[in-house]
């Protein structure tokens, strides 16, 4: 599997807060500018809360876009909306992903219905399907043309 997709769960779970640091990478991925061709049905200016529903909206706010959500990091809520944000994307761009569209959105609204530990639960979840650790789903990740 390619590198830009394929990291360890242990490493996401135990990893520094670095720019570079392996728990932003998954999500990073999405901000590089060589992978912009990939934001086709999206833009990185959409609202979370378009998105994902009122609930979203109330907790993270109206204003809040996908590009800014996969820089949350710092606290569980943060990085769950990171993690769905990944999660979704590669939803859009993969027939293959754990996830389809409207189970991310289902997810990641039940999981701020329920407790701080549901979030975390839902959290590394999407973390695991985004790294490609819950299955044999290759990336297809290529840097797109100039």
């Amino acid at each position: 599997m390619s590198k830009i997709c394929m990291i360890n769960v242990f490493d996401l779970l135990h990893a520094n807060n670095s720019i570079n640091g392996p728990i932003i990478y998954v999500a990073r991925t999405w901000t590089m500018p060589e992978y912009k061709c990939y934001w086709r049905v999206l833009n990185p200016y959409t609202k979370v809360a378009v998105i994902f529903g009122p609930l979203v909206g109330r907790r993270y706010g109206t204003g809040m876009t996908l590009w800014q959500g996969l820089q949350g990091r710092g606290d569980p809520y943060k990085t769950l909306l990171r993690e769905a944000t990944t999660a979704l994307l590669n939803s859009y761009n993969s027939m293959q992903f754990t996830y389809n569209i409207a189970a991310v959105v289902t997810h990641m609204n039940q999981a701020l219905m329920g407790s701080q530990r549901s979030v975390l639960h839902t959290a590394l979840r999407f973390m695991r399907a985004n790294s490609g650790s819950s299955g044999n789903v290759s990336c297809k990740f290529t840097p797109c043309s100039k």
